[in-house]
């Protein structure tokens, strides 16, 4: 969901109640939103909707005006009402402990800050499967002399995978109580309890590596409240409080009951250390405790598997794959099909991305096994379409080939078309193209944006620029329209960059990569507004219908690499990558290197065509739900397939994603007659009213006459049956 979409759903639900949500919200971060407007109102919300540790850290999230994506922390973190606290500390509670330990180490810093904010001790008596979890996470050193830590070592014994290890303390005197002096993680145990907690000491034989990092170290001026301290005639001196804020006693140190900490070993960690000791078949017997897991790890499995394991393996996806998303199917699927290339691609999270690359020195799946993996996750997704709504037409268009299916990844940045990244389609007729960037800087700091394309060709060797260095490249070939260094108010600035595409052939040029700089380091997310795009060379100074697509500036980065363009191909492929910098007078031939490999590995992955795409899933959809399918192929022909009485559904899908032996030719009036479209482009197209019309395009198909949806509601009906019942009511 955009931002936008994302400010206009919270408007509405300050005046909505559950019973104007729909009957599933399948995306977890507009979950996040609806529970964090309404748990006031509503709190029985987070139990119906808050499914997971990570769901309620979203939640968190949102609630202190951050993105629900979790890719950058919140500026402030806010404090909770208590009733807010309980509500999320109970939900917490209710999760099976493993699983919850799991999914805090999973986001661990971020964890333990809203551990500050959610107080878990205070309530560890009523809520100890979460104390314990919390415990676990912060690597609390726990006092037996303390009620909550008691209550946590108490739940903690009920857990066979938790291990309780001595700690080495010794103890003051009780005045020491009155030095405020606090223990990591007890900062939010109740007040009886933290002056005993305030009296241990670590070891001096143990310190140096038990010693707290230093965002939980406590200050040393931290004191009791007044309401709280000890009597006067009670209160240490104050030179016996460490720096540290612990209690040291120049006098000899009293004996104590030992502390204690809480060791686990996870799943995560047992699975790995499977896979390390070369035993993958021990691997796959824990895998099958958690679907999800094993359908994401199934190429491992693959790989390390012997071969007289190959028949369990696919057994057990067989069992595994009824609980599973679809988005977690379709990417296995792509990784099954997709043989070992050139290069390895991986986008770590976050607002901002350093791209790890590597070359790829895997071995190819045996193509049996890989075609067996392939069967039972594309039978998967067949079932699960025959379960929805009988269709009685389908029209698809075969350009969806070029989309790439909706995955788990986020965007960059918000466009237009909402395509997901690595997906594809053809630029323009013309050999002309005219890039644009406009901007508008707050009115206390300047803010310089700067346009810029890199030209390189076939073996992505640098050919030449186009920047504010270089306003022209070879003659005419890049037309840069003039450097602007401020954007101020009320009109804000706009660059052009002009592309004549047959001149940049001419010279060699292949790949086109236009890229936004912040020059002056300033982040995105600095901008009262900003944005950029292509569009097709306009007539005059500028044409709104002519613009092709317009993607905003957003996040902590300072360069966007929207998309690339393949002269070869006469594609534009969809990057959607906001790159990380350092330092000042960010250009082209600073980063030409590094973009270089970027977009190469971007089209090594993506352009192979063995990704899952938008077609495949449309086809899914056609081949479940209905019998006759009319085509729009790439020729601009149409025709359609019929299901034969003979032909299961698996063999007419796999005859329509082939596009293989149709059975008449058409017109494009058959899609005049179908309840359910799927195409690229809506031109000289009328669906049947109250059709499910998806497209890229929709030009001037009006919505209240059909049900547009966007590419995730795709694969949204395709939820796993359990999943499917989880409703907001």
């Amino acid at each position: 969901m955009s931002v936008v979409d994302r400010t206009d759903l919270t408007v509405l639900l300050q005046h909505a109640d559950p019973s104007w949500l729909p009957p599933v919200i399948p995306v977890r971060e507009t979950r996040a939103v609806v529970v964090a407007r309404l748990m006031d109102r509503h709190p029985s919300l987070v139990d119906d909707l808050v499914e997971t540790a990570t769901d309620a850290l979203r939640l968190l999230y949102v609630l202190m005006d951050a993105d629900p994506g979790l890719r950058t922390p919140p500026v402030r973190r806010r404090s909770l009402p208590r009733a807010t606290r309980r509500v999320i500390l109970s939900r917490l509670n209710r999760l099976p402990l493993e699983g919850l330990i799991e999914d805090l180490h999973r986001h661990k810093r971020a964890w333990k800050r809203m551990a500050e904010n959610l107080h878990p001790f205070e309530y560890a008596g009523r809520y100890p499967t979460a104390a314990v979890a919390f415990a676990l996470v912060r690597d609390t050193t726990l006092n037996p002399a303390t009620s909550a830590h008691r209550a946590v070592l108490a739940e903690a014994a009920q857990h066979p995978l938790i291990r309780v290890e001595p700690v080495d303390v010794v103890a003051r005197p009780s005045e020491t109580a009155a030095s405020g002096a606090v223990g990591p993680g007890d900062g939010d145990a109740p007040a009886a309890d933290r002056a005993a907690s305030a009296e241990r000491v670590v070891a001096p034989d143990r310190a140096a590596d038990r010693a707290a990092p230093a965002d939980r170290a406590a200050p040393a001026d931290r004191a009791a409240p007044a309401d709280r301290a000890a009597p006067a005639d009670r209160a240490a001196p104050a030179d016996r409080v460490a720096p540290t804020g612990l209690a040291i006693s120049s006098s000899a140190a009293l004996a104590a009951p030992a502390g204690a900490r809480l060791v686990t070993s996870t799943f995560a960690s047992r699975v790995e250390g499977a896979f390390a000791n070369g035993r993958p078949g021990m691997a796959l017997d824990l895998l099958r405790q958690r679907p999800g897991e094993l359908v994401r790890r199934l190429v491992h499995l693959a790989r390390t598997l012997p071969a007289d394991s190959h028949g369990v393996l696919v057994e057990a996806l067989g069992t595994a794959v009824s609980d599973v998303s679809p988005v977690v199917l379709t990417a296995a699927l792509g990784q099954v099909r997709t043989p070992p290339g050139d290069l390895r691609l991986f986008f770590p999270r976050g607002g901002t991305t350093r791209v790890w690359t590597t070359v790829d020195e895997r071995d190819p799946l045996p193509s049996p096994l890989a075609a067996a993996l392939a069967g039972v996750l594309v039978a998967e997704l067949l079932r699960r379409a025959s379960a929805l709504p009988r269709l009685r037409r389908a029209f698809l268009d075969e350009e969806l080939s070029n989309l790439a299916a909706p995955g788990s990844e986020r965007g960059a940045s918000s466009t237009w078309l909402r395509m997901t990244r690595g997906s594809a389609q053809p630029i323009p007729l013309d050999d002309e193209l005219r890039l644009f960037l406009h901007w508008q800087q707050p009115p206390a700091q300047r803010i310089d944006l700067d346009l810029s394309v890199a030209v390189y060709d076939t073996d992505w060797r640098f050919v030449g620029l186009c920047d504010y260095t270089r306003l022209r490249f070879d003659q005419d070939a890049l037309v840069h329209s003039g450097d602007l260094t401020s954007a101020p108010d009320p009109l804000g600035a706009t660059e052009f960059v002009d592309l004549d595409l047959a001149a940049v052939r001419r010279v060699g040029g292949r790949y086109l990569l236009p890229v936004v700089f912040s020059y002056n380091n300033v982040p995105f997310d600095r901008l009262r507004r900003g944005f950029a795009g292509v569009m097709r060379r306009p007539s005059g100074l500028f044409d709104p219908s002519a613009v092709e697509d317009r993607f905003d500036l957003s996040g902590p980065a300072k360069i966007l690499l929207p998309f690339g363009v393949d002269l070869e191909t006469k594609q534009l492929r969809w990057y959607d990558v906001n790159l990380s910098a350092a330092g000042y007078r960010h250009s082209i031939a600073k980063y030409a290197g590094q973009l270089a490999l970027l977009s190469a590995a971007l089209e090594e992955v993506h352009g192979s065509g063995d990704r899952v795409s938008l077609w495949e899933v449309a086809c899914w959809h056609a081949a479940a739900r209905t019998d006759e399918v009319v085509v729009r192929c790439a020729d601009g022909s149409v025709v359609g397939y019929v299901r034969s009485p003979d032909e299961d559904t698996t063999a007419f899908a796999h005859r329509l994603t082939t596009r293989r032996e149709p059975d008449r030719v058409w017109d494009t009036d058959a899609a005049h007659r179908a309840d359910f479209v799927a195409v690229l482009s809506a031109d000289n197209l009328t669906p049947a009213p109250g059709a499910t019309v998806y497209a890229l395009h929709p030009r001037l198909l009006d919505p209240s006459d059909h049900n547009l949806i966007a590419a995730p509601a795709l694969l949204s009906p395709l939820t796993p049956d359990a999943r499917a019942r989880l409703t907001t009511r």
